[in-house]
């Protein structure tokens, strides 16, 4: 297996899903600043991505995290 492939679990969901689940901002940024663009845009099973579940779940500021890396990523291309 490619060591930068991003992986998902049996829902779909890779850490950074897991990160905005359980509200840690610290995992999120870390996994953010080490991640891929692909794991940004990732669906789990149920269609959503990190940032809809962050926005779904009202975490404003893993939501603003992951808007602030989109944007940049969108800057330098």
């Amino acid at each position: 297996m490619d060591a930068n492939q991003v992986r998902q679990d049996k829902n779909g969901c890779t850490p950074l899903h897991w990160a905005v689940i359980r509200g840690s901002l610290e995992v999120c940024t870390l996994l953010v600043h080490a991640g891929t663009k692909q794991e940004l845009t990732l669906r789990d099973r149920g269609g959503f991505t990190p940032l809809q579940l962050a926005a779904d779940k009202g975490q404003r500021h893993l939501s603003n995290i992951l808007v602030s890396f989109l944007l940049e990523l969108l800057l330098y291309l």
